[in-house]
């Protein structure tokens, strides 16, 4: 058996055997979660709750952090900014609505995303209520949709493409869509028919 080989072998079983303790976990804090909703879950054991925590070399716990993880709220969605479900043990089932709501957070956000960094915006083509833009550095803090009613627009948020659209059908509803890499560098995805429209105040 070649060395190649066989330190792959080693490492695939290594993952399989903690992929399994994953769900074994995952099955099992329901039983288990402390009604205290400060108190650590099961959860966190397999999951690591900081990029900071993932030990050198642990491919597997990466991959876990990167699809499951959020380090911004938790993947209970305890944070002190995310207030979801405050008064709820921490359970299988708050994990996974959590996960629904923001599924891939780390993923968007500091995989492919560079959230953690700074992430100038600069305009390529605005076309809006206001006028029509081209190739302009924004100097004020950058939105998704940085018009006042309806337009288009097209961006790089940190060197990365990000394109955002919204047509009103009334008054103060409106198509709205996005796609790419947002003002704080995480990329996203959006659609809504029946967005309701909020003045930009930039």
């Amino acid at each position: 058996m070649k060395p190649n080989f066989a330190r792959k072998l080693i490492l695939l079983t290594i993952f399989r055997h903690k992929i399994c303790l994953f769900f074994l976990v995952l099955c099992s804090s329901c039983c288990t979660a402390s009604r205290n909703c400060q108190n650590p879950s099961p959860l966190y054991q397999i999951i690591p709750r900081h990029k900071c925590c993932i030990r050198n070399g642990d491919i597997d716990g990466w991959i876990l952090w990167a699809l499951f993880g959020n380090d911004d709220d938790g993947i209970y969605g305890e944070g002190p900014h995310a207030h979801f479900r405050v008064c709820e043990p921490n359970t299988t089932q708050k994990f996974i609505a959590w996960w629904l709501r923001n599924p891939l957070h780390n993923f968007t956000f500091y995989v492919i995303g560079s959230a953690d960094k700074h992430n100038p915006a600069f305009t390529l083509f605005k076309c809006s209520d206001r006028g029509l833009t081209l190739c302009s550095k924004e100097n004020k803090k950058a939105t998704e949709y940085p018009f006042d009613y309806g337009g288009i627009y097209l961006a790089l948020h940190g060197g990365k493409p990000f394109i955002s659209l919204r047509a009103p059908w009334s008054p103060t509803r409106g198509i709205a869509f996005y796609c790419g890499w947002r003002c704080r560098g995480n990329f996203g995805i959006a659609f809504n028919p029946a967005k309701q429209i909020r003045f930009a105040d930039n």
